[in-house]
């Protein structure tokens, strides 16, 4: 784990109770669904749905290093 980020693949495919239940837990509902958590956990996670631009996801990224 480089700055304090890892990658966590949420993977719905077949019966995966545990895997439903992050998906409900997000309030978001829907996928591809990307969050970009930093490492503290006092700090929200940054959501990136739909269509999701370098710029967009290189600021969610600073975010997260910035309060790991």
């Amino acid at each position: 784990m480089k700055n304090n980020v890892s990658k966590i693949k949420l993977d719905l495919t077949g019966d995966k109770p545990a895997e439903e239940r992050e998906l409900e837990r997000t309030k978001k509902g829907s996928i591809p669904l990307m969050i970009i958590y930093p490492g503290n956990p006092d700090r929200p996670g940054v959501f990136l749905d739909g269509t999701v631009s370098p710029a967009d996801a290189i600021k969610a990224l600073k975010y997260a290093i910035k309060y790991s």
